[in-house]
């Protein structure tokens, strides 16, 4: 009977769950989540999904005015909402955990490369000393005990984009298990979570792109809930006279990094993976190394010379491609 028992699980109950997969575009990307599912409750747990990405988009978009993060940045004071404040509170254990080099206040480097207005430019040493004045997280921010207002100095500016990707996927994937979806595959433009065992057995597999050939260079298989994050210098930047800027920024100089191509990280949470791929990005080699090392942090590395290398724990995640 027993064995009769496991049969009917293995073979005839899979085939009772359906494949639901729904993409939207928010956040500025392509959003995406399949599901696995048996019966209509779960197309619900879908829709809070997606809703809840909704709701971080509005409190942290750049550009979207109504966003606290907007209103913050526009009036230098908000009264923050719970969720907004728990974003902010994870932001300053990033900022401290990676002591400085990962901060949103260096947005103000991004307005003055023409990331925010489409019109790229090349800001001179100078200027670049004097906006050093409107940076660092503890500088710039402050919360007010006495009315509980969030403040930011005057000239600052916030962009919570570097963490509110992963965040996002984080509390989607929170909704989803909470509303008994067990087998889920969220995407955020390329912040990816996958949990749960298919019912046909087969791992999640997923490819970590190649900007070289627009191959791919290593994949990664697993049947366990699993994070995996890349930030690269290759889909955001501005062009000045026929050269690219990417986004990411060296807290010591104000200009971009050039250590790397791309980093991706392997986490079990989608946050702390987001967070680390771009914290590993602004460090040297050496330096990035050794993060690696103390952490356990499974990371791979293209570097800006072309060249792949992987942290001591990485070959339990990623494959790589044949070159």
């Amino acid at each position: 009977m027993l064995v009769l028992f496991f049969i009917y699980i293995h073979f005839f109950h899979r085939d009772n769950f359906q494949k639901l997969a729904r993409t939207e575009i928010m956040m500025d990307t392509v959003v995406s989540i399949q599901a696995y599912y048996e019966g209509e409750a779960f197309m619900s747990a879908v829709d809070a999904a997606f809703e809840r990405m909704r709701e971080v988009e509005t409190m942290f978009s750049f550009h979207k005015p109504e966003s606290e993060l907007s209103i913050l940045n526009q009036k230098g004071c908000i009264f923050p909402s719970a969720s907004f404040s728990e974003l902010i509170e994870f932001a300053s254990k990033t900022v401290s955990m990676s002591k400085g080099r990962f901060d949103p206040s260096f947005a103000v480097f991004h307005r003055a490369y023409g990331f925010y207005n489409g019109k790229p430019r090349l800001p001179s040493d100078s200027e670049l000393a004097d906006l050093m004045n409107f940076t660092g997280w503890g500088k710039v921010l402050s919360f007010d005990n006495s009315d509980s207002s969030l403040k930011i100095a005057s000239g600052a500016l916030l962009d919570l984009g570097g963490i509110a990707g992963g965040f996002a996927v984080t509390v989607a994937a929170d909704e989803l298990r909470k509303r008994g979806c067990k087998v889920f595959f969220i995407d955020d433009g390329g912040d990816l979570y996958m949990e749960g065992i298919k019912p046909d057995g087969s791992p999640w597999k997923v490819g970590v792109s190649d900007p070289r050939n627009n191959g791919i260079m290593a994949t990664i298989e697993t049947v366990s809930p699993l994070a995996v994050s890349t930030s690269g210098d290759y889909e955001r930047f501005v062009e000045v006279d026929g050269k690219k800027y990417h986004h990411i920024f060296d807290v010591e100089t104000g200009k971009p990094t050039s250590w790397y191509t791309s980093v991706t990280v392997v986490a079990s949470e989608p946050r702390d993976a987001d967070v680390l791929s771009t914290w590993l990005f602004t460090l040297p080699p050496a330096e990035a190394e050794a993060v690696c090392r103390e952490k356990s942090i499974p990371a791979l590395f293209l570097t800006a010379s072309g060249s792949l290398w992987q942290s001591s724990t990485a070959a339990k995640y990623f494959t790589i491609a044949a070159q």
